[in-house]
């Protein structure tokens, strides 16, 4: 699964891979779940910063949302 591949915690929590295969961010979308209240598009800023060929000022933030449960699978 994609989300244990990246080690992902909650949902959502986004992961920026560029045409290299490297991630170049990973994190929330924006700094608040209340649309009304988004003071830092996280995602925008670091997708705007890829796509002009700078680096992601901020490559990481702390993701917010529900616990990702992972089911054990048998062998």
């Amino acid at each position: 699964m994609i989300a244990d591949a990246y080690g992902a915690q909650v949902t959502p929590q986004v992961y920026l891979i560029d045409p290299a295969g490297i991630v170049r961010y990973q994190g929330r979308i924006g700094d608040s779940r209340n649309p009304q209240a988004i003071k830092s598009q996280d995602l925008r800023a670091a997708l705007d910063a890829v796509l002009t060929g700078d680096t992601v000022a901020t490559p990481s933030t702390k993701a917010f949302g529900c616990a990702i449960n992972r089911v054990k699978r048998s062998s």
